[in-house]
């Protein structure tokens, strides 16, 4: 077993923070640009470095049975871990799941689109199920509402001009026709809906009028910026969390979390955002069923917990230690993991090896790790975020 520090970039895009980040890491003073992400693992785009420079990926790639302790996703780590900050509303999006996510990259490549391009949509070929966990109030939209909410809050801002979309609600697939309608709004009619939500918000509950405000302000000509009507809007605490899968259309707003994710950078877009836009691709992999929301709580009992998901390519697990107190963490399987500290200070003993990470600091563990005691070294209480593989794929 070898545990390595790590690290790990950060990606500057505009709906960032320049505090929320920097502060987690330790850093006291404001960035002069946003924050936005911090990925720790070895995608292909941005991959974390050990000492000396070599990538993560590099480092897998020479031994991946032996490094990852499995063969079952090949010679590369199958999850990226990152911390996400949100400081203005991200794009309304979904990703695809592994069938489309193959058959899309190939396409786009036999069509000879760069991958870099800005109209790509599939740059690689993995699906992207994710959970996101809150390190403070974090809000979001997830999912279609229930067709009869969402024509109940039109009707409360008196959106008039959209009388046609709701009538196809009723219908057959109204989910797939109203949304497929409302992307495909011509620019005056959607400068009419929008400025009728405008003179609307005071007849709407103030989680949604505040939110519509938001988007309005940031998207003015943006038919998305009716979202919060559209799709289920909901508000995490400190670690509630939540999964998204394949298909599931989302947006993150506001707030710090941590989140996991496989190995993926595909994502679809459908409005709320200068980026690349494809709706009919958007609404080939969606899903149109309005499930309830499903807030997600660490399990288990003891200094380690852990959060469920159906994915095989991670698992996240959450070691609190209170200052100056001592766990031990026996892996339950041979696998890989990523350990981030936040808080206070932690120093790792396994066998005859030490290592301490700092506030922020990030190590990879290989496969077949000992038992590791960690001690918090501070006089603060001491959170390590686990992240690895699902215990199912063993």
């Amino acid at each position: 077993m070898t545990v390595l520090p790590l690290h790990c970039p950060v990606q500057h895009y505009a709906w960032g923070s320049k505090t929320s980040i920097p502060r987690l890491l330790g850093k006291d003073s404001p960035q002069l640009e946003p924050w936005a992400e911090m990925w720790m693992g070895a995608h292909q785009k941005a991959p974390s470095l050990l000492e000396g420079g070599t990538s993560l990926a590099d480092f897998i790639a020479k031994a991946p049975a032996k490094t990852l302790g499995t063969e079952a996703f090949g010679p590369t780590l199958p999850f990226l871990f990152k911390i996400l900050a949100a400081n203005a509303p991200l794009s309304i999006q979904c990703h695809p799941n592994k069938a489309q996510a193959e058959a899309g990259f190939a396409a786009e490549q036999a069509a000879g689109v760069p991958l870099n391009a800005r109209n790509r949509n599939y740059r690689d070929r993995n699906h992207k199920p994710e959970l996101i966990v809150a390190l403070e109030e974090f809000w979001a939209l997830k999912g279609f509402r229930d067709p009869a909410d969402i024509a109940e809050l039109f009707s409360k801002a008196k959106l008039h001009s959209a009388t046609p979309l709701l009538e196809l609600l009723t219908g057959q697939d109204g989910l797939r026709n109203f949304y497929a309608s409302l992307l495909g709004l011509a620019p005056e009619a959607t400068r009419t809906l929008l400025s009728e939500l405008e003179r609307g918000l005071d007849g709407l509950p103030e989680d949604e009028a505040q939110w519509s405000r938001k988007l309005l302000s940031l998207y003015p000509d943006d038919q998305s910026a009716t979202s919060a009507l559209v799709l289920q809007l909901v508000v995490l605490q400190e670690g509630e969390g939540l999964f998204l899968g394949a298909g599931e259309l989302h947006a993150y707003l506001s707030g710090t979390g941590l989140e996991i994710m496989a190995n993926s950078d595909n994502v679809l877009r459908g409005g709320l955002t200068p980026k690349h836009v494809d709706p009919t691709e958007l609404l080939r992999v969606l899903h149109f069923g309005h499930p309830p929301i499903e807030v997600l709580r660490a399990e288990g009992s003891g200094p380690v917990r852990h959060f469920e998901s159906p994915c095989d390519e991670f698992f996240l697990e959450h070691l609190h230690l209170d200052a100056g107190a001592s766990a031990q963490y026996e892996p339950s399987s041979p696998r890989a993991q990523i350990w981030l500290c936040l808080g206070a200070g932690v120093q790792l003993h396994w066998g005859s090896g030490s290592l301490a990470l700092a506030q922020g600091e990030v190590a990879f563990v290989t496969a077949n790790a000992p038992t590791i005691v960690a001690h918090a070294i501070q006089s603060d209480a001491c959170d390590v975020w686990i992240a690895s593989y699902g215990q199912q794929t063993e």
